[in-house]
């Protein structure tokens, strides 16, 4: 078993692989991507603190996890950039397998003309909460 935070990634890759842009996958938002891969999205972990939850009994205690992730989307225009960002945000949220809850943060903009490669990008952040217990964070509650 995979810790928590790791199954969260897992659920996030796997909403992002079925959308209806049909986006090239990734998990490393700075991997060089060729232009005949875009579009595409990149999931990645931003920051994940937990907080202990009621009174604990010596080593065990529930911790509640507030995950930070991003989603990068990288289109060939605005339009498309804003399209794979929507389906994302849709997909995120629509999503019962991601976390007990989950909510959108913010939406970051920007864009890259490197060579002949223009691309359009935005950095989609949700918050995913989730539940562990301190002696087992391989498994969600």
């Amino acid at each position: 078993m995979t810790d928590a935070a790791r199954q969260v990634l897992d659920e996030l890759v796997a909403a992002m692989q079925v959308l209806p842009s049909m986006p090239a996958v990734y998990e490393d938002p700075t991997e060089a991507i060729a232009e005949a891969q875009i579009p595409a999205v990149a999931v990645e972990p931003v920051r994940n603190p937990a907080t202990p939850l009621g009174e604990s009994h010596g080593d065990d205690w529930i911790e509640q996890h507030r995950f930070l992730v991003g989603i990068t989307a990288l289109g060939r225009s605005p339009a498309e950039r804003d399209q794979l960002g929507l389906e994302a945000k849709q997909a995120v949220i629509a999503s019962t397998h991601v976390g007990l809850r989950r909510r959108y943060v913010d939406t970051e903009y920007g864009r890259t003309t490197e060579g002949a490669l223009r691309a359009y990008g935005a950095r989609v952040l949700f918050e995913i909460e989730y539940l562990t217990q301190s002696t087992a964070p391989d498994q969600m509650i």
